[in-house]
């Protein structure tokens, strides 16, 4: 039997002229623990059945790597450039074709390969050279409602015409680089072309590298291409001469192109001769929200929320917590300024990339819930009553984000219509209605933790509020366009309401009737609802400006608090020497001097939203500081 785990237990007397005692030592087998140490071939060796013995098996010697020479690697000091050497970053100057006759047209027309049809729809133009192109000047694309590049392109009947504008050719080419962008709107009616005319198919390339910083956003991977009536150049003030179709749209933002390709009718016979063909459709190069360098389309709820916590996550994380005033009792804010290198890696063409209020990648907010919406030109599923796609926002289910205490989860409605958090930790979730906060119903939220603590979510007017609001409740025209979601209407130009996209935590309150109040600033803007060009209001998002806690449930407005927390901001633009980034000052006119602001979105109250259909959510704002 082995001796291995075997204990030998035996008695042991001690006596001494102070005492006598009997205690139990325990005695471990050595000979067994050393046994298992011996290795088996080694223990087989030394004896086998029988008396015979063998030898332990001949180990194989272990080769001697040898040393290989090496070669010192030469010392290299990088010159870095003395601090007067250092070009500071500037705007760019932007230049926009100017539309004169001996200024070069951005404008390239190209022939493309199109078989099996002589219809003109499907017939490649003979001669790109005989193509006009006519660059309208600023005061022409102001009026026809462009911010952006306007083109008139027409074929004469005959022999080539062309105007006094320059026009520019090239040989057929192939298709556009792999890695460019693509949009795919809808199909763009074909204009009919005149009897006996020339005209056909052609590639239409644009460069854009001399305004590609016109705006900030990146302004350049955001354009398309979209056409027109031929009058948006001589009688934009009509209004069958307004509406534009998008083009399908290669975007190159390596060679700073767009690429399209157009059906090109020729000039009526009558014209022939003439000195130059009339336009006989138009193209414009407008900004989208959406590009290659992300999609302000999106609020800032980034998808990495939920995967960029744990210790294991293989990012990179720091927090600088404030030190803030203490109160008697009830809550207090826990300001953090965290970063995490996950935030900045989570970021994809379909997010929102505008950086925080704080920095690149740094963050801090107090709570919010949030819920998703989708693109109403995504949302073509069966039973819709949108017969065409639009850049609004359609209802998506119900669907909400909780983001409390530096932390998200994802917030489950139960059939009875209960909520719950995904990651339940005990404390009590209530979806209500009544609030005064702009929403459809006046909706918002209430948790309530296990110690008894209620956070409000977008109650806005707080317990014995006169006229002041919070404003925490942001929200934004959603369409309905299914049986059974809220607003749904025969026709969908009747199935929107105005629903909250994100309520911000406003006011906390312990089972003691302690509280704390968060007020909030929220920025505007509009767009046009529905493919028109009529303002709609939405909220495109906003900042915190300042917490007051140490407060009494009845006493919020009667009495003062006892500890603030005031957040002060700025503009996000850079100053120069002969520019101040006064907030009077942003204008599209001054847009390159804030680099990470689509100013091009901008659509004010009584503007036309000529060729914004989408609502955009960013900010102009950036802390500065924090003061208690």
């Amino acid at each position: 039997m082995s001796l291995l785990g075997v204990w030998a237990v035996r008695p042991i007397e001690h006596s001494s002229w102070f005492f006598r005692a009997r205690f139990w030592i325990a005695t471990v087998a050595l000979t067994g623990m050393l046994a298992g140490l011996v290795p088996s071939g080694v223990a087989q060796a030394a004896e086998r059945p029988g008396g015979s013995t063998e030898r332990a098996p001949k180990m194989t010697k272990l080769r001697k790597e040898r040393s290989v020479p090496a070669v010192a690697a030469p010392k290299h000091r990088s010159k870095v450039p003395s601090g007067d050497a250092v070009e500071p970053w500037r705007p760019a100057d932007a230049a926009w074709p100017s539309g004169e006759a001996e200024a070069a047209s951005p404008i390239t027309v190209k022939a493309v390969a199109v078989a099996g049809s002589t219809t003109t729809k499907a017939r490649a133009l003979a001669d790109p050279t005989s193509v006009s192109v006519e660059v309208a000047d600023a005061a022409a694309t102001a009026a026809a409602g462009v911010d952006g590049v306007l083109v008139g392109l027409s074929v004469p009947a005959t022999a080539p015409t062309t105007t006094a504008r320059e026009t520019t050719t090239a040989p057929e080419t192939a298709s556009a680089p792999q890695d460019a962008a693509t949009t795919e709107p809808p199909a763009v009616p074909e204009a009919a072309p005149a009897a006996g005319s020339q005209g056909g198919r052609a590639q239409v390339e644009l460069d854009y590298s001399t305004f590609q910083h016109a705006y900030g956003a990146d302004y350049g991977s955001r354009l398309a291409l979209v056409q027109l009536p031929a009058c948006a150049l001589t009688t934009p003030e009509r209004t069958e001469c307004q509406t534009s179709t998008p083009l399908p749209t290669r975007n190159d933002s390596a060679a700073d192109t767009l690429t399209a390709d157009v059906t090109l009718p020729a000039a009526p016979a009558k014209t022939v001769g003439a000195n130059a063909a009339p336009a006989a459709l138009a193209i414009a190069a407008v900004a989208a929200p959406a590009g290659a360098g992300g999609n302000f389309g999106a609020t800032s709820l980034s998808p990495s929320g939920s995967w960029m916590s744990g210790s294991s996550s293989g990012g990179f994380s720091w927090s600088h917590p404030l030190e803030l005033p203490d109160v008697p009792g009830g809550p207090s804010p826990e300001v953090a300024l965290a970063y995490s290198s996950q935030a900045v890696d989570g970021r994809t063409a379909s997010t929102n990339n505008q950086s925080s209020w704080i920095a690149e990648g740094w963050d801090w907010e107090p709570g919010y819930v949030e819920r998703r919406y989708r693109s109403c030109g995504d949302d073509q599923d069966a039973g819709r009553n949108n017969d065409k796609k639009t850049g609004d926002l359609c209802w998506d289910g119900w669907n909400a984000v909780l983001s409390l205490n530096g932390s998200s989860t994802e917030l489950v409605r139960s059939e009875d219509g209960s909520w719950k958090l995904a990651d339940d930790d005990g404390s009590r979730l209530e979806r209500r209605t009544g609030a005064s906060n702009g929403a459809r119903e006046g909706e918002h939220w209430v948790l309530t933790s296990t110690d008894g603590t209620k956070y409000h979510f977008g109650l806005n007017k707080l317990p014995g509020a006169g006229d002041q609001v919070t404003e925490s409740t942001w929200t934004a025209p959603v369409f309905g366009n299914h049986p059974g979601e809220p607003c749904h209407a025969t026709a969908f130009a009747d199935s929107d309401c105005t629903q909250g996209w994100r309520w911000n935590l406003d006011y906390v309150e312990d089972p003691a009737g302690n509280a704390m109040s968060l007020w909030w600033d929220s920025f505007q803007n509009h767009y046009g609802l529905n493919g028109k060009t009529d303002p709609v209001r939405y909220d495109r998002g906003g900042v915190l400006k300042r917490v007051d806690y140490g407060q009494q449930r009845g006493s919020l407005f009667t009495a003062s608090p006892i500890a603030r927390v005031e957040f002060a901001t700025a503009e996000r633009c850079f100053k120069t020497a002969d520019f101040d980034c006064a907030e009077a000052k942003r204008t599209k006119a001054n847009a390159k001097h804030w680099p990470d602001t689509p100013l091009d979105q901008v659509c004010n109250a009584g503007d036309t939203c000529k060729d914004r259909n989408s609502p955009s959510f960013w900010s102009t704002k950036r802390l500065t500081t924090i003061t208690t």
